[in-house]
């Protein structure tokens, strides 16, 4: 399902939504290369939800102008 920031009202979809001990945890799990900008941008998002996020991946870019934005 998709989650909306209350604030910007942007939106992601994490792989996992789950809910813990009344805590809402989003798990993203990125198996391809993606932009640190673009990782920014959803960990924003489920800040702003106030969810705690974990992020498992294999591989993270340094490399700025790597963007794979899909939007």
């Amino acid at each position: 399902q998709f989650v909306f920031s209350p604030e910007t009202h942007e939106r992601t979809k994490p792989d996992v939504l789950a809910n813990f001990d009344g805590n809402e945890i989003a798990i993203e799990i990125q198996l391809r290369s993606e932009s640190p900008k673009r990782i920014l941008k959803r960990t924003q998002i489920h800040q702003e939800r106030g969810a705690y996020i974990l992020w498992v991946t294999s591989h993270l870019s340094t490399d700025s102008s790597d963007d794979h934005s899909e939007e």
